[in-house]
């Protein structure tokens, strides 16, 4: 299964760098909102800010990017392990910006207990990227429709036979409640 992504992204790479971003509220610990943020983008590096909430109260911004051919290919192998591809593609269009970019949410007490699954609500680690389109043979950003076909014909490749049972990388390793 491996090689099948390796080979697709050898030939197509519609994007080149996902940046993530998720939010540590003050009644969160933040080893596991790290663990969370670790699990969906597969790099332990992490940069921290301190922001405030609506109500004064305070936040951590956890932020990491992941660019390269290794970082991004780990990537879209676990997307399409835990059989998430169908589901980014089922609402693709409502992922994608008038700048063509996608935006994937991915449930943060999921990714605490070592899970990857799709969120449409607030708590999530935030992944998004610009998708780039080939054009005689150089890669430009795309527009929203061109992102979203760019990126429904990945998908559809990249989903075939998905799902073999992928669990979260560092089992085991502070996997408590969050």
């Amino acid at each position: 299964m491996m090689c099948l992504v390796l080979r697709l992204m050898s030939k197509e790479r519609p994007i080149q760098r996902l940046d993530f971003r998720v939010f540590q509220h003050a009644t969160e610990d933040r080893g596991k909102v790290a663990l969370a943020l670790r699990l969906v983008s597969g790099t332990p590096e992490a940069t921290e800010r301190r922001a405030e909430g609506y109500h004064g109260n305070p936040i951590i911004v956890l932020e990491t990017a992941v660019s390269g051919r290794t970082g991004l290919d780990d990537f879209w192998a676990r997307l399409r392990a835990a059989g998430l591809c169908g589901g980014v593609e089922e609402n693709l269009e409502e992922r994608i910006n008038d700048s063509g970019e996608l935006f994937i949410r991915f449930d943060k007490q999921e990714a605490v207990q070592g899970r990857l699954a799709l969120s449409s609500g607030d708590d999530v680690v935030l992944s998004r990227g610009r998708v780039l389109s080939s054009v005689r043979g150089q890669q430009v950003r795309a527009d929203r429709a061109g992102a979203v076909e760019v990126m429904r014909a990945f998908l559809n490749e990249l989903g075939k036979n998905e799902g073999s049972g992928f669990r979260g990388q560092g089992s085991g390793e502070n996997e408590g409640s969050g």
